[in-house]
């Protein structure tokens, strides 16, 4: 049997040949998907490394805070405050017990939230990359997926969004303004009409009030309250209506 120490590449390498896909045990329910947690990805790389005695020993070298923007809430189109990311800048050292070797590799690791987490989070996140593409561990997971989701997402709400303003707009110009109803009530009042008989006639038009005419309805209207030939009934004459009389 040969004695010939293996160099710590040789021992790296054969872990990257032991490893094989990683069961996928996490789960977002938001998106709907599940994905390879560090805890798993760890699992399948620790024991490895521990029979060929050679340790991984992460380190921090620098920390940095990033506060974001606040984002529009897409249901009540009021700002919404965005949790600061973590930014580490982090190395990765294999020790070889067995040769002394070592192997350092720089690393980054991003973590977002608004409390005391964000640094564990990038430490997690961090590691966890590290590992996988250090071995090139397939798993199913790819962050531009999770990005193309997420732009999906954030298409699907400005859409969606712009197209109740569209509506809200659409329906604001279709429907009469504050002062036409006004001109419509001071219409009905020189023309002798009864509140009553205005609402008649503003339900001929098929509106169950004067707030819910539409522009191209509303001249019409106007001119039924001037001649009194949009329903088969006339407004009363000489009956002057109450100067607080309301056009509902």
């Amino acid at each position: 049997m040969s004695t010939e120490k293996r160099s710590l590449v040789a021992k790296l390498a054969e872990v990257m040949a032991a490893v094989e896909r990683v069961p996928k045990r996490g789960r977002n329910e938001f998106h709907r998907y599940d994905y390879a947690t560090e805890a798993d990805i760890v699992a399948t790389v620790r024991g490895e490394l521990a029979q060929r005695q050679v340790m991984l020993i992460p380190a921090v070298q620098n920390h940095e805070r990033h506060e974001l923007r606040d984002t529009i809430d897409s249901k009540t189109g009021k700002d919404k405050p965005r949790d600061p990311l973590s930014v580490l800048h982090m190395t990765f050292t294999f020790y070889d017990g067995e040769s002394g070797e070592s192997i350092v590799m720089p690393w980054i690791g991003v973590g977002q939230d608004g409390g005391d987490k964000g640094v564990y989070k990038a430490m997690t996140g961090g590691e966890k990359y590290f590992l996988m593409k250090t071995f090139l561990m397939p798993t199913g997971d790819d962050p531009e997926t999770d990005g193309k989701r997420e732009a999906r997402k954030a298409e699907r709400d400005a859409d969606r969004e712009a197209l109740a303003q569209q509506r809200a707009d659409a329906k604001a110009e279709q429907t009469i303004s504050q002062d036409e109803r006004r001109t419509l009530q001071r219409v009905a009042l020189e023309n002798g009409w009864q509140t009553a008989d205005v609402k008649k006639l503003i339900a001929a038009h098929g509106f169950a009030s004067s707030a819910a005419i539409t522009r191209d309805k509303y001249p019409l209207i106007i001119d039924g309250l001037k001649h009194g030939a949009q329903i088969p009934f006339t407004p009363a004459v000489g009956v002057v209506a109450p100067a607080d009389a309301a056009v509902v």
